[in-house]
């Protein structure tokens, strides 16, 4: 088969419109690939900035609760008369209650200067006590009063308790108890710098 002229001349027109309509074809085809590539990368991107987000936010959380906590902690360390200058004479005074309570003489207590720790936060007294005891239970009594009552966090490092011999025995007390405590209180936020 041949083509004639005429019919060349029209297939040459109509291929290079077809073959302008394949070029754009491909060009729209290759503009919209490089656009696809392009939102995904910026999908990736912002998909990264909010995990970044949300790991910043939930560290936020995390401290923000860890302050509220802190806060929380500290109001009631306050509220129990923990935080501030040491209350010596209610501690004294305490121990004088609780033996009068428990009807034995009025303990002797030394107390040494207050310690500082290494930021000033915690202040450490140490307090040795001596005092005649009817029975062992008279002690327990004791402790149980102070950890309950005290202004300060105590905690007893020794403790030694002797009979006391027979021409020493007071008012009915048969052991007399010889015990070292340290009192901890917390230094208010002005005073630990």
């Amino acid at each position: 088969m041949r083509l004639d002229r005429p019919l060349l001349a029209a297939l040459r027109g109509s291929l290079a419109l077809a073959g302008m309509a394949l070029l754009g074809a491909g060009s729209l085809v290759w503009h919209a690939h490089a656009h696809l590539q392009s939102a995904q990368a910026a999908a990736d991107t912002a998909r990264a900035e909010h995990a970044e987000t949300a790991a910043r936010q939930a560290s936020a959380d995390a401290v923000t609760a860890n302050d509220r906590r802190l806060t929380e902690r500290f109001a009631e360390l306050q509220a129990a008369g923990l935080v501030g200058e040491e209350r010596r004479a209610e501690w004294l005074r305490l121990l004088s209650e609780v033996a009068s309570a428990r009807r034995l003489p009025a303990p002797d207590c030394e107390l040494s200067p207050a310690r500082m720790d290494g930021d000033g936060a915690l202040r450490t007294t140490h307090m040795r006590l001596r005092m005649p005891l009817l029975h062992e239970g008279d002690l327990l009594t004791l402790l149980d009063q102070l950890h309950a009552r005290a202004p300060a966090l105590i905690r007893m490092r020794a403790c030694r308790l002797e009979r006391l011999p027979a021409g020493e025995a007071m008012a009915a007390a048969t052991l007399r108890a010889d015990c070292q405590f340290d009192w901890h209180t917390f230094a208010a936020p002005a005073e630990a710098r």
